[in-house]
């Protein structure tokens, strides 16, 4: 929890600004850009690499295993791409078993001494989670950035209205979050029923598409 604090969070912004200010130099005297491959790609993966100790020069890589483990069309593919994140994040748990440092440094270590109901997480425990975060940081914070400026593309009166009121970016910020969506929850259902004239049995697979109601 104290990595995720405000306080840690804040102390990460100075860095975080200059990587987002250097992406967005680098293509500014385009006029455009492909703006998922030049800005939210890089930019969330690489602190969220940074947060857990993950290799940053394996950024690409680890960024196309994300993406073919959750949208590839090819369950084959989806299934080895799960497999080798499995792998990767259970290798490096393994690593930092076996070179524990004194003091938090990183997510990774906070999340090693971690206890749950009072006992010790367990390594299997450890590499779950860790296989959770890495979908978690290298694809859904990249996807609600981009659905966040297609928006802004499409309605240039908001542009305007950020522009000419800094203050109110933080809540546009919170509602292109809520509009955008980007993971859609699966449930499974718990008993037979009829809902609204279809027959759902127990066991079912059911998903909640956030963006339609939203």
């Amino acid at each position: 929890a104290e990595l995720f604090s405000p306080q840690r969070m804040l102390a990460m912004e100075a860095d975080i600004r200059d990587f987002a200010i250097s992406l967005i130099d680098a293509v500014k005297d385009q006029g455009a850009c492909n703006f998922i491959e030049a800005v939210s790609e890089p930019l969330p993966v690489f602190t969220f690499l940074k947060l857990v100790g993950l290799d940053t020069s394996r950024l690409r890589e680890f960024r196309e295993l994300a993406v073919r483990g959750s949208v590839d069309p090819d369950p084959a593919v989806r299934t080895y791409s799960t497999r080798r994140i499995a792998e990767i994040t259970a290798e490096f748990i393994d690593s930092r078993l076996e070179s524990p440092r004194a003091t938090p440094v990183d997510l990774t270590d906070a999340l090693l001494r971690l206890q749950i109901d009072e006992r010790k997480i367990t390594a299997d425990e450890c590499k779950a989670y860790m296989r959770l975060l890495f979908f978690a940081g290298l694809d859904t914070v990249v996807n609600a950035m981009g659905f966040g400026i297609l928006y802004l593309a499409r309605h240039r009166d908001a542009q305007a209205r950020m522009r000419n009121n800094p203050a109110e970016i933080r809540s546009a910020v919170e509602e292109l979050l809520r509009l955008g969506a980007p993971v859609q929850p699966g449930r499974r259902v718990t008993r037979d029923m009829l809902w609204h004239g279809v027959r759902l049995r127990q066991g079912d697979r059911a998903l909640l598409c956030l963006p339609s109601a939203n």
